[in-house]
């Protein structure tokens, strides 16, 4: 079960003080990989605590990670050049799951690391799993 809620009150009611670093890093993110810069994000709670954030439109979303993509120090080796068509939750997943690692490792946060774990394991029981990892 998950509940849809705007990103703004999620990461407020999650993290607080950090919510706008969040959501600034979440929409970077998000232009970096191939979103359109004007994208409304919402998102989803989880039944067990955890969260991700995803567009609220609908479309599939084309993804290039370049090889001078600013994040691509926190993506796995394989990611270097992907790219593929993913459905917008399958990319919200992608985005929330790189944030949360950029969080986790610039204020070595074992709450961070909690929480890409949780989400690791929604991304294994989505339809678009393969691809998702492909692209971390």
């Amino acid at each position: 079960m998950s509940i849809q809620i705007s990103l703004s009150q999620m990461l407020a009611r999650k993290y607080g003080a950090v919510a706008e670093a969040m959501e600034i890093l979440i929409e970077q993110l998000s232009q970096s990989l191939g979103c359109d810069h004007d994208a409304e994000w919402g998102g989803v709670e989880l039944a067990d605590g955890g969260f991700y954030a995803t567009p609220a439109e609908r479309a599939p979303i084309v993804v290039r990670v370049c090889s001078h993509n600013h994040f691509k120090h926190y993506l796995s080796a394989q990611a270097q050049g992907f790219s593929g068509v993913l459905s917008a939750n399958a990319f919200g997943l992608m985005v929330s799951r790189i944030a949360m690692n950029v969080i986790a490792n610039r204020a070595n946060s074992e709450q961070f690391r909690e929480y890409c774990n949780q989400l690791d394991c929604v991304i294994t029981q989505h339809p678009e799993a393969e691809l998702i990892l492909l692209a971390l």
